[in-house]
């Protein structure tokens, strides 16, 4: 594509808020003010953001897209020029929605420690008990209108949890099949994998021209279940055998694991490498900066280096080439500069922590010991 902007999503895309509001995309770091499902697209906002992105003007909502890349991940950026291919998108012509990331709620059945309650209700009295003013239940409002169903090529559903909304991703799917257009549109999921996904919703899935599955997970087994409180790796295996058996039986079906890299896996990652070997697929990394006490990039240096050292020994025990680049750029993100002192870190790191572990019953000394061993000497 000649002349092509910064970004391509948001010429063909818009992300809808768990509380209804709007952003360009699933990244954005903050609300965009004064909009409505319907009036974003083709809002002031949205215009002024285009012409931005054409002068290649990126602004710091697009951090995040530029650490993974200074890092050597693949961005979302990056990604959002494969679909303007697909959708034969051109950038002097007039913007049309084809695509929408949604929230449908806040509405969550885990507690994930990188997590808060705008993504989880489970994380509302988790919040009371750290001190902070709690949010309740949120409701972006979502559907998706007749004239959009006939427009539509691409749906992503993100969470709190998805599959907890399975009738209103059936409902939308519905409309989009009365116009004729199932066949043509693809669907995307980020699922914690607690939940099955139910039949009609499966038929649904097997009309439609691709299907991507975002498997959130950030650890295996105890670590798992520690980290994503309220989990339970004997049901992530179950339901990942049923997500595998539905890309064997459909033709454009893939999953992967995706995965928050924070300090609570870093020292085991390697375990999320070998379980995608497995399962024959790839993993996607997050790198956690919120909570800012989860980021790795705050680890002690002593820690990160012996973590980078690991790393760094087990590049050649891996033969894809995509798994390689992965542990590169976790020792890229590694060998960043952090973001808090240690001593500020570790002070605020352990007390939110062993709180979430008197609550939940479960001890990072278990987990992690060498991390535990870590914020113990001072």
């Amino acid at each position: 594509m000649e002349n092509q902007p910064f970004c391509a999503w948001p010429w063909f895309h818009q992300h809808v808020l768990a509380e209804g509001g709007m952003s360009p995309c699933c990244l954005w770091s903050k609300r965009v003010p004064g909009y409505d499902h319907d009036s974003f697209f083709k809002g002031e906002f949205m215009q002024g953001l285009r012409q931005q992105f054409n002068e290649q003007k990126p602004g710091p909502e697009c951090s995040k897209c530029t650490y993974n890349e200074s890092v050597g991940l693949y961005s979302q950026r990056l990604k959002s020029f494969e679909y303007a291919r697909k959708f034969q998108i051109d950038f002097n012509q007039a913007p049309q929605l084809l695509s929408q990331e949604v929230n449908i709620s806040n509405v969550c059945n885990i507690r994930c420690r990188s997590c808060n309650e705008t993504r989880s209700t489970k994380w509302i009295t988790e919040a009371i008990a750290l001190g902070r003013k709690p949010q309740g239940l949120l409701k972006s409002g979502w559907s998706l209108s007749a004239y959009h169903a006939q427009h539509t090529k691409r749906l992503q559903f993100l969470g709190g949890e998805p599959l907890m909304h399975q009738d209103e991703i059936i409902a939308a799917l519905r409309t989009i099949e009365r116009y004729g257009n199932l066949p043509d549109v693809s669907l995307m999921l980020n699922s914690n994998l607690t939940l099955k996904f139910c039949d009609e919703l499966v038929e649904l899935m097997s009309k439609m021209r691709r299907i991507h599955i975002g498997c959130s997970i950030d650890g295996v087994e105890g670590l798992n279940d520690y980290i994503r409180s309220d989990s339970k790796w004997s049901e992530i295996v179950e339901n990942l055998s049923q997500i595998k058996q539905m890309e064997q039986s459909f033709r454009g079906m893939r999953f992967w694991i995706s995965t928050v890299y924070s300090v609570l896996n870093a020292h085991g990652f390697e375990k999320l490498l070998n379980l995608a070997i497995d399962l024959d697929t790839k993993v996607s990394v997050i790198f956690c900066k919120s909570p800012i006490i989860l980021d790795a990039r705050n680890l002690p240096y002593d820690y990160k280096m012996r973590l980078i050292q690991k790393y760094q020994s087990l590049l050649e025990s891996y033969q894809l080439p995509t798994h390689q680049a992965l542990l590169q750029s976790v020792i890229a993100h590694l060998g960043n500069a952090p973001t808090m002192e240690t001593a500020e870190w570790i002070e605020k790191f352990t007390y939110q922590n062993d709180i979430l572990d008197q609550r939940r019953d479960m001890h990072l000394r278990d987990m992690v010991p060498e991390l535990d061993a870590v914020v113990r000497i001072s």
